[in-house]
């Protein structure tokens, strides 16, 4: 067998053929390259009956340029603005125009552009929301352009054959009615035409080119060669070409016409549209050979010609008519005319292409919009409308319908150009912004063939559009911008994702880059920290709660839902990866949370982790906190080394941090596999009971934790999170709590099917929850609730959020003799989430401080209300200390602790007012020994009651006669005190009996103390420190199996409970 899998040849032949054509199909990500399917499209529609650049960019561009307002507006016009402000118009016009031209032209060659002209170009660059809201606003713009054309058809029309007007024959009657019939009867004309086909239209258009082009010349030629004359009954003063007429016309003189006052500003609004047009070839893009070649091509070319047209006709009018029946007379160019006829049927010529040509455009947009599913109505009309025959004429239907409601609605051209103008503003300032973004990203795939652009023609021909929309008529530019915020905001609701690519995401990569490089490490600073978790997941179900949790947590840094896949070699578990990947990037969606995902491949949990640590971020963006669930009893991984079972040591299987939640050891039945999957969508791709790894050894989690220790991160435990009770929940069943904390929640269910029906737009879909008879979800109804009864619904019955800042001194990783990198972080932590509003509404931020002796607790207190002052934290504080006596407790073992702290630290009246005696003279050398095995004990210790330091909070200059506020609490149910002179004389001489206890007595006491202020009935969550384990611990199972032992012990019977511990400050005082 060879050792490669391919071979090189010298030519690929006809499959070269079909995967260039593939591509410039521009199949969706991830479909392969079909070769029957590349033949039956491409040879659906022959090219040979496609379009060329003349016949369908460059004719239809200049006969939309060149429409009814070169004729019928543009002597009025240069009456208003004179001949160097008409020029000026012009010149901001077609500026506005060339640019957008440039950005067309550079998007449309940079690959195959498919049918929907400048929808399709936009939808492609900036995604289907810009696409789709301004489609449908230049589909609208379209129809009001060929409603404009109608009307101005209608004008020399009556004009020529009016019965009172006529100048040509008088015999058509004339009135509103009849103009609105005669303007139907065109539109009717045109929907015959379109119904026939594109290519009829393209053959028709030719002609009615020819016949406009011989129309303007010869309005031309009777303005420059016609002899003066007067008819000053119709205010027609010709006076023919001559300088003194020019010079008369140069300059500005602005009248109030049709009740306006008409400035730049209302002129200007009648210009543009004669400058539009541009966009009329790349509609036809769908009928085009070859679109990319020949829509710049065209529509350049056509820009030119019309330009140059358009300044020749303005400067012969200026020398040739006077300014008087410039304003008066609307048809004085058919007026002075050699042949009147061929005006007339050059003016009728070229509204009835436009509005043509509008009508097509209109109809093939709008085909174009809803078979990309955007619109709530795109799949009803697609399934209803879009079936046999009729599937290719209801676009122009309902466009012609539109087109017939405005001619009923408006009679007055004046009334639609302001509008027109707006739309095609709006259209021409997002195609220059997709231009512009495109060219900004950088992106190596957008290397146009045209290159007569750049990005500030983009960004000049962008900010042109978008001043001018303002500056012309701002009530007209709102109302358009309302109307595509309002498509834009249906179309992101409505419309399922498209996998189209959209240049936003090119350009947050390039942004990101950009400042990810500026982010430097060594130039943090700690009052600039946040935290950046990343937290370790094996069951996403089991540990939805916690996930959200955390995301609460993380204030804007970094989250980061990591999971370790465990196998012997990458191969084999290669193909999960890829099948796991796209379902945690949905189960983020659904989660909503604000979470990267990053999976990796690796033989054991602990290699795995270490991978994910070292990799993990990226430049100065790098997870500080690396927080993971509690390894519970069931969840360990037998002694492989005394099993018989070789299976067990073979098996490649899901592997990860242990879930903070329990689970049978027990295998799942295929019948409850195929149940699992029923009820749970996310089963089949994301890690379930059945993937899942018999347990995890407790050396593979210790060592985690050190590893962590060792990069300087700080390590979050979490426990119990599946009985948090999160702000403003539904009052839960009795029952309902304990039954779901077993799979993932119904929350997530739902949200991931609400987010299925989302992608396929179907909203009426009814979707049935399916549970198992014993099991319902937290955020269902109650079962018991009669059928429209409302849901009751209560306020968190816990109200504390409860911080337990314990010091600690360890030998472990932690090297100083006592640290307070954990004891801030907790508060930094708890401050935190109580920033974050829900939490902030239902609960109270409340410290615990934890002293061993009473007489301690007031000076503590003063502390630490100092450092919590300092650090701007607001919250309750609360002391507790320790007692010769805490009253009762479940606990036998607590008890014997109490008795023995009972003998060790007698009440301080007995100590007062005792003398050593002979007895306590002979055991004075036995004292020294218990001295020295005390302190062999305290440096195995975890946790000690070592105070505040003064140096600790130097940074407030607090007198030592400032009043402290007294303790609120303390543990136990005693009320004996003690005279003042009793503390003082106990303090001298009073031991630290808890500093001494064994590591497991101090948890003990610890998990009593949490018990009876942080209970189930008060507390939603606890912070505290974590112990760490001393070094070398995850080497040995023993020594890893008794520090998750005195961990248990610590947290157990609490409500959910969050250990932290810290490797450095993450708090200041200073500015």
């Amino acid at each position: 067998m060879p050792a490669t899998s391919t071979k090189f040849v010298a030519r690929a032949g006809t499959q070269l053929d079909l995967f260039s054509t593939a591509l410039q199909r521009s199949q969706p990500t991830g479909q392969p390259v079909s070769p029957t399917a590349v033949e039956h499209r491409t040879a659906r529609v022959p090219a040979s009956s496609k379009l060329g650049t003349f016949d369908g960019v460059f004719v239809p561009v200049c006969l939309s340029i060149w429409g009814v307002l070169a004729f019928l507006r543009f002597p009025w016009i240069i009456g208003q603005a004179g001949l160097v402000g008409t020029l000026a118009l012009f010149s901001i016009g077609y500026f506005l125009t060339s640019t957008t031209t440039l950005s067309l032209s550079a998007i449309s060659s940079n690959g195959h552009v498919g049918g929907g002209g400048a929808y399709f170009l936009i939808s492609r660059v900036l995604g289907p929301e810009f696409g789709g809201s301004i489609g449908v606003v230049f589909w609208m713009g379209t129809i009001l352009t060929g409603t404009m054309n109608l009307l101005g058809f209608v004008e020399p029309l009556l004009a020529s054959f009016g019965q009172e007007s006529g100048m040509v024959a008088q015999v058509l009657p004339e009135g509103t009615s009849w103009q609105l019939l005669y303007a139907s009867c065109a539109a009717l004309v045109c929907l015959a035409l379109c119904l026939v086909g594109s290519s009829v239209v393209a053959r028709a258009s030719v002609f009615l080119a020819v016949i406009l082009l011989i129309s303007t010349l010869s309005c031309m030629g009777s303005l420059a060669f016609q002899h003066p004359f007067e008819q000053p009954d119709l205010y027609i003063v010709f006076e023919g070409f001559n300088r003194e007429t020019l010079l008369a016309n140069l300059w500005p003189h602005f009248t109030t016409d049709l009740g306006v006052n008409q400035s730049f500003r209302t002129v200007f609004s009648i210009v543009f549209p004669a400058c539009t047009g541009i966009l009329a070839g790349a509609s036809m893009s769908g009928d085009l050979r070859a679109p990319s070649r020949a829509i710049p091509k065209g529509t350049v070319a056509a820009l030119i010609f019309t330009y140059a047209a358009y300044i020749s006709l303005a400067v012969l009018i200026a020398g040739s008519i006077n300014r008087l029946t410039l304003l008066k007379d609307l048809n004085v160019l058919q007026d002075v005319s050699i042949v009147p006829a061929l005006v007339a049927v050059g003016v009728a010529s070229t509204s009835f292409f436009s509005a043509l040509g509008s009508l097509l455009g209109a109809a093939k947009l709008f085909q174009a919009i809803i078979a990309d599913d955007l619109l709530p109505l795109s799949a009803f009309i697609q399934s209803v409308l879009s079936k046999g025959k009729f599937s290719q004429i209801w676009g122009v239907l309902i466009s012609y319908a539109l087109m017939q409601s405005i001619l009923v609605a408006v009679s007055d051209i004046n009334e639609i150009a302001p509008f027109v103008t707006m739309c095609s503003l709006l259209t021409f300032g997002v195609l220059n912004l997709a231009c512009l973004l495109l060219r900004a990203s950088g992106s190596p795939n957008f290397r146009p063939t045209f290159e007569f652009f750049s990005w500030r023609t983009a960004f000049a021909g962008f900010t042109g559009c978008l001043v001018a929309m303002f500056v012309v008529d701002n009530i007209h530019a709102l109302y358009s911008c309302v109307f595509g915020g309002s498509v834009f905001v249906i179309i992101h609701y409505a419309a399922p994702p498209k996998s189209w690519g959209d240049v936003t995401q090119s350009l947050i990569y390039h942004q990101c880059r950009k400042y990810l490089l500026r982010l430097d490490l060594r130039k943090e600073h700690v009052k600039f920290w946040r935290p950046q978790i990343m937290v370790l997941v094996q069951d996403p179900r089991r540990d939805f709660v916690l996930i959200q949790f955390l995301n609460d947590l993380k204030k804007g840094g970094l989250f980061v839902l990591s999971h370790i896949l465990k196998g012997r070699d990458f191969s084999s578990r290669l193909s999960d990866y890829k099948r796991q990947l796209p379902s945690w990037l949905r189960y983020v969606d659904i989660a909503k949370v604000k979470a990267f995902v990053q999976l990796t491949i690796a033989p054991s949990e602990r290699v795995g982790a270490q991978n994910l640590l070292l990799g993990g971020g990226l430049g100065g963006m790098k997870p500080n906190i690396i927080a993971i669930g509690f390894l519970e009893r069931d969840r360990r991984a037998p002694n492989f080394m005394d099993s018989d079972n070789d299976s067990m040591l073979a098996a490649d299987r899901t592997g990860g941090v242990a879930t903070s939640y329990r689970r049978s050891n027990s295998r799942p039945s295929p019948a409850e596999q195929v149940s699992e999957l029923n009820r749970d969508p996310l089963t089949a791709d994301l890690p379930n009971s059945v993937d899942l790894d018999d347990g995890m050894d407790e050396t593979e989690y210790v060592g985690i934790i050190e590893d962590a220790l060792a990069l300087d991160k700080a390590v979050a435990i979490a426990r119990g999170f599946g009985n948090l009770e999160e702000p403003g929940m539904k009052k839960p069943h009795p029952e309902r709590a304990r039954r779901s904390k077993n799979r993932f929640t119904t929350y997530a269910a739902e949200e991931y099917k609400r987010f299925s029906i989302f992608f396929s737009n179907r909203f009426s879909q009814h979707i049935d929850m399916h549970l198992p008879d014993d099991e319902d979800s937290p955020f269902l109804p109650t079962p018991d609730l009669e059928p429209g009864q409302p849901e009751e619904t209560t306020a968190p019955s816990c109200r504390y959020i409860d911080l337990w800042p314990i010091q600690m001194a360890q030998t472990g990783l932690a090297k100083s003799a006592y640290t307070f990198d954990s004891y801030t972080l907790v508060l930094q932590l708890g401050a935190i989430l109580h920033m974050v509003p829900h939490w902030k509404k239902h609960y109270v931020l409340r410290t615990v401080v934890f002293v061993e002796n009473e007489e301690e607790a007031e000076e503590e207190m003063g502390r630490v209300d100092v450092l919590l002052r300092g650090l701007r934290i607001k919250c309750e504080l609360k002391m507790v200390w320790l007692r010769p006596r805490y009253g009762p407790s479940a606990s036998e073992d607590y008890e014997k602790i109490c008795r023995r702290l009972h003998l060790q630290n007698p009440p301080p009246s007995t100590i007062k007012n005792a003398t050593p005696g002979p007895s306590q003279k002979r055991n004075d050398s036995s004292d020294d020994d218990d001295d020295q095995s005390r302190s062999s004990e305290r440096r195995s210790s975890s946790f000690v009651t070592t105070r505040l330091s003064r140096e600790y909070v130097h940074g407030f200059d607090v007198p030592s006669d400032v009043p402290r506020p007294r303790p609120r609490g303390n543990s136990t149910t005693s009320s004996s005190t003690t005279s003042s002179s009793g503390r003082n004389g106990s303090r001298r001489i009073m031991s630290r009996v808890f500093d001494m206890l064994p590591t497991s007595t101090q948890h003990l006491v610890l998990n009593q103390l949490l018990q009876a202020h942080s209970s189930l009935d008060t507390t939603a969550v606890i912070m505290m420190t974590l112990p760490a384990p001393s070094t070398g611990t995850g080497g040995s199972r023993e020594r890893s199996a008794q520090y998750l032992e005195e961990l248990d012990v610590l947290t157990k019977d609490l409500p959910p409970t969050f250990m932290v511990h810290g490797k450095g400050l993450t708090v200041t005082m200073s500015l």
